[in-house]
């Protein structure tokens, strides 16, 4: 929806209806609940939002910079944010009751070797992930990649099966299938749009 405003490009009925159903597919299988809500449950909204101005900035200086130094500028911008949240959330930030976010608090151990495995392949893996995100949002538009990105929903109900035994329900399963039909969906769109355009200039 940004990219309306900042981009100034126009959603069609066929890209919205995407975007629409690969959200509904991610709401069932997320199952928000309001029930007992508390601040915590904005933290994913602000990230959303913030990861969003992120893609598009990727998109808006994709005539300047290219994928590479796009992505050198996230992860620069990681480095000099990430210690300035973590010191806000340590000397201002009142302390956090949720024990998921307990790790801000716990004192760095780098004598513990069996972990460095594991740092490197996710920063591997996450390098890699965040240079094909940024080179998509450089060449495509927001609006294709966007129902793309709900794929992320489907691999981590795939991890949580194989990794710890969890078994989606079906409503799982159902949100599972609106992504997917909404990425392929978009996918065909796209490629049967461009082929329209190129006839046209010839």
């Amino acid at each position: 929806l940004l990219s309306i405003y900042f981009l100034r490009i126009s959603i069609g009925i066929h890209r919205i209806s995407s975007v629409i159903f690969g959200f509904l597919g991610t709401l069932l299988i997320v199952k928000p609940s309001f029930s007992n809500f508390n601040w915590y449950m904005i933290l994913p909204i602000i990230t959303a939002l913030s990861y969003s101005v992120g893609m598009l900035c990727a998109k808006i200086t994709s005539d300047k910079d290219n994928a590479f130094q796009q992505s050198f500028h996230l992860y620069f911008g990681g480095v000099v944010l990430c210690p300035l949240v973590t010191v806000l959330a340590i000397y201002v930030f009142p302390q956090f009751q949720s024990h998921q976010l307990n790790f801000l608090y716990m004192p760095w151990d780098f004598s513990n070797f069996s972990v460095l495995g594991p740092l490197v392949i996710i920063a591997l893996t996450g390098t890699i992930g965040i240079f094909c995100l940024v080179y998509a949002y450089n060449i495509g538009s927001p609006q294709t990649n966007a129902p793309m990105e709900y794929i992320l929903l489907f691999y981590s109900v795939l991890s949580g099966f194989f990794i710890f035994g969890e078994i989606p329900d079906i409503l799982s399963f159902l949100g599972i299938v609106l992504i997917i039909s909404s990425g392929v969906y978009i996918f065909i769109r796209e490629g049967k749009r461009d082929k329209l355009v190129a006839v046209e200039k010839e």
